[in-house]
């Protein structure tokens, strides 16, 4: 089987790899981190999620990137018992887009492109057939993640009519959604490509 693509290794903290639990008194500071890099070039994001070892709640601390493929935070147990924590990563699109775009324009490759945003998509104050399938398919919850996804699947149409099921996926890998499942995202994108490809249609 193939390894993950973003590999996390040398997690710390950690006490002989792991046999022993590391020790710390209620309110002390706990130094998390993590060495996470991927193929490629896209941008990471991580967090660590911690709780007390059998409760119901995740806590959640951002993991900052400190240089060579490091990532690393601190937080502050407040009770006595046994403590979890896991650390997540991810590739982030817009950091990634944001990127290769201050790469271009500072090597002055971006004289004379387009740029599309999310509010690119509009016209004449009217939502772009992307925009309005999501909402009309309740693929936007929180809406933290809809910017990426929407302007990933607008591209994916731009040149692709009608994806699948799996090349969709493929596309909009690289956003994490915590809220719908994914599944009213994939309706959306169908949804899209049908009133894309029929304008007339509602």
């Amino acid at each position: 089987m193939a390894p993950p693509r973003i590999q996390i290794l040398n997690v710390q903290p950690e006490v002989d790899c792991g046999r022993f639990p590391v020790k710390a008194c209620p309110g002390d500071t706990v130094h998390i981190g993590a060495t996470i890099f991927r193929d490629g070039y896209d941008k990471l994001c991580a967090i660590v999620r911690f709780r007390p070892t059998g409760a119901r709640r995740w806590r959640e601390a951002t993991l900052e990137a400190t240089g060579n493929d490091r990532f690393e935070t601190t937080v502050t147990p407040d009770a006595l018992g046994p403590w979890e924590f896991r650390i997540q990563a991810w590739v982030d699109p817009y950091a990634s887009w944001l990127d290769e775009y201050d790469r271009k324009v500072a090597a002055g490759q971006a004289e004379g492109r387009e740029i599309v945003t999310i509010e690119g998509l509009r016209h004449d104050d009217e939502l772009h057939p992307v925009q309005q399938a999501f909402v009309e398919a309740g693929a936007i919850q929180c809406g933290f993640c809809t910017p990426g996804l929407v302007v990933a699947a607008h591209d994916l149409l731009e040149r692709s009519e009608h994806p699948s099921d799996p090349e969709i996926r493929e596309a909009l890998a690289g956003n994490l959604c915590r809220c719908t499942g994914y599944e009213k995202i994939l309706d959306a994108v169908h949804l899209a490509a049908d009133r894309l490809s029929n304008p007339g249609t509602r």
